[in-house]
């Protein structure tokens, strides 16, 4: 889906999708949606370069701000330098996961398999982003 918004000059679109309008091959609905998303130029968002130090195969990397994820990069393996672009400033969480079963999410305790939860590694404090800035912490992952 993509808003082509050029040659407007406001900064917030309202966004509304009415329930019952996309239908799923499953046959399911959708609820209700209403929202602003918010335009912002690119010199007012931040970059963030993380760089990661491991052995792990199969891992992937969360971006949390306030709490909600608001970015992830799935599929890495080995060390790798992963860069989040579009940033809204503010502070951000950095956590990696070994994702052992490679299905891209993290799998708590799981009690029929008593298999243990996934590893998951957090960047010892949160990572401040500022606008039309490039940022670069170094993530090492012990083994």
């Amino acid at each position: 889906l993509i808003f082509n918004t050029e040659g407007y000059s406001c900064n917030n679109v309202r966004f509304e999708i009415d329930s019952g309008a996309i239908i799923g091959t499953n046959g399911y609905v959708n609820s209700a949606i209403k929202t602003v998303i918010q335009r912002k130029e690119t010199e007012d968002l931040g970059l963030l370069n993380v760089n990661v130090r491991t052995v792990m195969e199969h891992w992937f990397i969360v971006l949390q701000r306030d709490g909600e994820e608001t970015a992830r990069k799935t599929g890495l393996t080995g060390s790798q330098l992963v860069t989040f672009e579009n940033l809204i400033p503010g502070k951000y969480t950095v956590h990696i996961v070994k994702d052992a079963n490679e299905n891209e999410i993290w799998d708590p305790f799981d009690p029929r398999l008593f298999s243990p939860p996934e590893r998951r590694f957090s960047f010892g404090r949160k990572t401040s982003v500022k606008a039309n800035f490039e940022h670069e912490i170094e993530f090492i992952i012990p083994e």
